[in-house]
C-alpha cells in the first residue's frame, strides 16, 4: 500500500506517493480544485492502491497558523470524507519555495516549472513526513 501526499492549493493541487514503508517519493500530476477535482483524486487512490493521504499544513514561519492553513485542515476533513481513508497534516513549510529551487536547477524552463512545482512540493513533504516516521 502506498501513501499520497497533497499539497494543497487554492488553484492547484500537487500529489506525490511513496510506498508506506519508505522509499523516494514520486511526484504525480496536478490537479485543478475544480468540479472535477473529487473524481480526480479518487481515481487516483484506486490506482495507487492508497492507504493514508498526507496533506500540508501551511504553518506560518512564526509557528502560528493562518488562514491557509484553516482552508488546509478543512479541505483534509474532506479528503478523508470523500476517500474513507485515514489523512494526516504536516507541517509543509518552506517546501515550495525548495520545489521552486530544485526545478530551477533542473534547467527547465519557467513554464514548465509552473506545471511541475505543486507535484515536486507534494514529494518534499511525503519525503520529510516518511523520515519523521523512520520509514
Amino acid at each position: 500500500m502506498r501513501i499520497l501526499a497533497i499539497d494543497y492549493g487554492k488553484v492547484r493541487v500537487g500529489l506525490a506517493v511513496a510506498h508506506e514503508k519508505g522509499g523516494l517519493p514520486r511526484p504525480l500530476q496536478t490537479l485543478k480544485l475544480n468540479a472535477a477535482f473529487w473524481n480526480s483524486l479518487k481515481r487516483v487512490v484506486s490506482e495507487w492502491e492508497v492507504s493514508k493521504v498526507v496533506v500540508g499544513l501551511p504553518i506560518l514561519i512564526e509557528g502560528e497558523e493562518g488562514t491557509m492553513a484553516r482552508e488546509a485542515k478543512e479541505f483534509a476533513n474532506r479528503v478523508g470524507q470523500e476517500t474513507g481513508l485515514p489523512v494526516v497534516l504536516y507541517d509543509e513549510r518552506f517546501t515550495t519555495w525548495e520545489a521552486k529551487g530544485v526545478l530551477r536547477e533542473s534547467g527547465l524552463s519557467e513554464r514548465r516549472q509552473k506545471g511541475k512545482r505543486d507535484g515536486v512540493a507534494a514529494a518534499l513533504l511525503l519525503e520529510r513526513y516518511l523520515e519523521s516516521e523512520g520509514a
